[in-house]
């Protein structure tokens, strides 16, 4: 395009001097006006030639730059088993950054600091730069999209990544559901993540199926803060007893809940002589919540009815077989005549680990909230970086930053003078 602009120019500039030969004869006025109008053309049509030259110049030296990368990440990789960085990288990189920004908002400023932020936070913690963008953009797209809450959940995040081998989108969904549905500030959502990886490192549900527990039943549980998360984790484990996956186990929550509050339940016990609603208010005034209050007080209705029932409930709840158990505790609440309280199969499947398991519930609560106050993914971090899978990664992760490095540079027109110079070929 500066090639056809400068031909013009100069074809203009041609027919200029033709008129000023032709029109010698012309008052001094006239000739003074196509001059000057000589003038103007030529000097354009060398700032426009310089330009192009400039531009041809850097092009080759962009060019230059990003082959001398390309081939040190290859020689690189060949002696330490690392790939070299795809060429796209750097464009797919900063395009997805243009759209993070504009979905979240943000102004050039932002947007570049966020990025170098994320290629800090790459190396920092060893994730993957691409993936850590994914990750920003998930939470960008949950509502935070500000630089400073970013700054405070990304690393937490990345880290946690690592340290648990679970993915940053894993980590991402937590943070989204801790704040939206617990009321976790960003600076606090670290004890939340020892909580969770705690519980997952014991077995008791991944972080994404206690995520998913959260979202669920946050809301129709009233759980709030560290407090909330320890005891809807505690009541996950506790259902997963009883069921086949976490999916079974959420169902059969869901159903005790929508029971537990039901007009039918309240009749029920009001004809035991029992206020439902009365005595669930007063143990949360005590601080406890409503699961563990509506199990206790069909505990205690249980106990007035026949003492037997409770060491029941244990005993069956120790058969392996799921629907070898089924069976039993069906059969239990025909002899014991339960089926007012346990007649739905579902709420019965959710009470009865809960009944058999109550002091290991609180126990789960409160390792939940120790873990908390302690250091465990830190720990497993400085553990996992020890490994040689992971030093290899960090490895690659730097080759991808010094190619996303040399398009910077290149891009930004800086000096690339001896960026090379220590690299032997």
């Amino acid at each position: 395009m500066a090639n056809d602009i400068i031909t013009q120019l100069q074809a203009r500039n041609e027919t200029l001097t033709q008129a000023i030969a032709r029109y010698g004869s012309l008052n001094a006025s006239t000739l003074h006006t196509l001059s000057f109008e000589q003038t103007k053309v030529t000097r354009l049509t060398q700032q426009l030639a310089n330009s192009a030259l400039r531009r041809e110049e850097n092009d080759k030296q962009r060019a230059g730059l990003l082959e001398k990368t390309q081939t040190f990440a290859g020689q690189l990789g060949k002696l330490l088993n690392v790939e070299t960085p795809d060429w796209k990288l750097p464009y797919e990189f900063q395009g997805n950054m243009v759209d993070m920004a504009a979905k979240g908002g943000m102004d050039n400023t932002a947007r570049d600091a966020l990025s170098l932020n994320i290629r800090d936070w790459s190396l920092d913690f060893n994730q993957d730069q691409k993936d850590l963008q994914s990750t920003a953009a998930t939470m960008i797209e949950g509502g935070v999209s500000a630089l400073q809450d970013l700054s405070r959940y990304m690393p937490d995040i990345a880290k946690a990544a690592t340290a648990s081998r679970d993915s940053a989108q894993s980590w991402a969904q937590a943070a989204l559901a801790t704040r939206d549905k617990l009321n976790i500030a960003p600076d606090d959502f670290r004890f939340a993540q020892n909580m969770l990886y705690s519980v997952a490192k014991s077995g008791g549900g991944s972080v994404a199926e206690q995520t998913q527990w959260i979202n669920a039943f946050a809301g129709k549980t009233g759980a709030q803060g560290k407090e909330g998360i320890a005891e809807l984790t505690a009541t996950m484990q506790i259902a997963m007893k009883n069921a086949p996956d976490a999916g079974a186990a959420a169902a059969n929550f869901d159903h005790f809940l929508k029971s537990a509050f039901s007009k039918e339940t309240d009749s029920w016990f009001a004809r035991q002589g029992v206020d439902l609603q009365g005595s669930l208010l007063e143990h949360q005034q005590n601080g406890i919540g409503v699961t563990e209050a509506m199990t206790h007080i069909v505990q205690m209705q249980l106990e007035k009815m026949n003492p037997q029932i409770l060491d029941t409930f244990r005993q069956t709840m120790k058969i392996e077989d799921l629907s070898a158990r089924g069976d039993a505790l069906q059969a239990m609440v025909e002899k014991f005549n339960l089926g007012a309280m346990f007649g739905d199969a579902q709420t019965r499947d959710f009470l009865a680990p809960m009944l058999a398991n109550m002091d290991e519930y609180r126990q789960l609560k409160a390792s939940a909230m120790q873990a908390a106050g302690q250091h465990v993914i830190d720990d497993d971090f400085a553990a996992k970086m020890t490994s040689p899978g992971e030093q290899t990664k960090a490895l690659q992760l730097s080759l991808n930053d010094l190619w996303l490095y040399a398009q910077d540079i290149t891009e930004n027109g800086d000096d690339t003078t001896g960026f090379f110079g220590h690299f032997s070929y």
